[in-house]
């Protein structure tokens, strides 16, 4: 489903609860709050299922960029969209590796994991044969340790229209069945007027690792 069709079946119910005439949700109400319902329904879909359905995720292509990096440099940053977490234990990545999705990096979901890690006795020598990546928060960017020019990286986030290859007009909207339908939920009872009246809430992008489950 597009998301021009989510919106239009979001128009398609009435709603619940009071609602003040200032308030009465129309397409562009639901067009700036879609984002903000999609991460509550996925976060929703995983408190009942405990996993998290591969539709939620879309692919992001890493390139190399000369302007960020130097052919030399220690680390290799490659930018990424925002991206969500799904809970305090559930992060948002689920692949990060080679380009053509067959050889997985080592990857850390945070610097401090990777830091930690990366001064063990035991795990600091692998660490430096394999490649290995983190992701920065700050910077919103996949941080390799090896001079690496292409990868791959599925994930949550948050606005899918700034994944490059993301077409709105023909490519299915980033949401499973289940968690379209817990947002059609919120539509009919009205939950849809807590997005209108509160601003969205900007979750850190810290987390720790996942077990993706498919």
């Amino acid at each position: 489903m597009i998301k021009s069709e989510i919106l239009d079946r979001m128009l398609s119910y009435k709603g619940g609860g009071a609602v003040t005439d200032e308030a009465v949700p129309n397409k562009q109400y639901y067009e700036s709050v879609l984002e903000s319902m999609r991460e509550t329904a996925i976060r929703e879909e995983f408190r009942r299922d405990g996993v998290v359905s591969l539709a939620n995720y879309q692919s992001h292509y890493l390139v190399f960029d000369g302007d960020v990096n130097e052919e030399d440099c220690e680390f290799y940053d490659f930018y990424v969209p925002q991206v969500i977490r799904v809970n305090d234990m559930k992060g948002s990545f689920g692949y990060v590796g080679s380009e053509d999705g067959r050889n997985a990096w080592q990857f850390y979901p945070s610097m401090e994991r990777y830091s930690n890690l990366s001064t063990h006795t035991l795990l600091a020598p692998k660490l430096r044969k394999n490649i290995v990546a983190y992701f920065d928060k700050n910077e919103s960017a996949i941080r390799v340790t090896q001079p690496v020019k292409r990868g791959l990286v599925t994930a949550i986030f948050r606005r899918p229209e700034d994944v490059p290859t993301f077409n709105v007009d023909i490519d299915d909207y980033p949401m499973s069945g289940k968690a379209i339908e817990i947002m059609m939920d919120m539509v009919s009872s009205g939950t849809i007027q807590y997005f209108v009246r509160t601003p969205q809430d900007k979750v850190s992008n810290s987390q720790t690792d996942i077990d993706l489950k498919k």
